[in-house]
């Protein structure tokens, strides 16, 4: 049993760095100096690894979803600090706020024709 959950472990996390990629953004987390990295992935993977903590601390990752346009913004950064948060890496979570317009704004990039349906104003 042991066995297999090790090739089991090893395997998640092989395909946690295989569907993600190193974030490139200059970013500056004292977490980072001790091993750990953020890793972007894609919209669908982020909703795969978003909730898996226990792989996330054992890989020494963090997963973002891959940021829309040229940079990252107030909402992106609310959202790692929150992430940060939940893997116990940062004392103080971010703005709930924040972290809701980030969540709502991911839903809206993932599905768009069935966002303004299921979050806008009832007609």
């Amino acid at each position: 049993m042991t066995i297999a959950r090790t090739l089991l472990s090893r395997l998640a996390r092989a395909v946690l760095l295989l569907t993600t990629v190193r974030c490139r953004f200059p970013l500056s987390l004292p977490e980072m100096a001790r091993g750990w990295q953020v890793r972007l992935a894609a919209l669908r993977w982020d909703i795969v690894w978003r909730d898996s903590l226990a792989l996330q601390v054992r890989a020494r990752v963090i997963v973002m979803p891959m940021p829309e346009g040229a940079g990252i913004g107030p909402h992106w950064g609310a959202l790692l600090r929150h992430r940060r948060h939940r893997l116990a890496l940062c004392p103080e979570d971010a703005d709930p706020a924040l972290v809701q317009a980030a969540e709502q704004e991911l839903f809206r990039r993932i599905a768009p024709p069935w966002t303004d349906r299921l979050t806008g104003p009832e007609q």
